[in-house]
């Protein structure tokens, strides 16, 4: 009986070190008016459409990466960090350089959105 005890008090720990492990879920935000004012300042040709691709993708290819892997936060990172990152993380994703720029993009926006705009979920 002892021995059950100690596996139910093992299986317990390992599940919530594994709820805080995975943190928090960034729930990428609706392409508002301000997020397409906020892509075109920083690219002309920014459009709803083409935002709206980029968070088409980053939903789709980037946060099916496995168990733990959510949505990463847009400003949880530097624009320098990102660039790296969608490189590396396009390969990986099987996206083309037009798709790539379309995340890139999207994620770039997101990150001068107001906090407000981009609430995670919590576990």
């Amino acid at each position: 009986m002892k021995s059950r005890k100690t596996w139910s008090l093992i299986v317990g720990f390992a599940a919530v070190a594994v709820l805080v492990a995975c943190g928090a879920a960034f729930i990428a935000p609706d392409v508002s008016d301000d997020l397409v004012r906020i892509g075109q300042s920083k690219w002309p040709d920014a459009t709803q459409a083409s935002l709206q691709h980029g968070r088409d993708l980053f939903t789709a290819s980037c946060g099916n990466g496995g168990f733990c892997h959510k949505l990463p936060t847009p400003a949880s990172r530097t624009v320098e960090q990102w660039n790296h990152i969608i490189i590396k993380m396009a390969k990986n994703a099987k996206l083309d350089d037009a798709q790539r720029e379309s995340v890139l993009k999207f994620i770039l926006a997101v990150r001068d959105l107001p906090p407000a705009t981009t609430q995670p979920l919590t576990n």
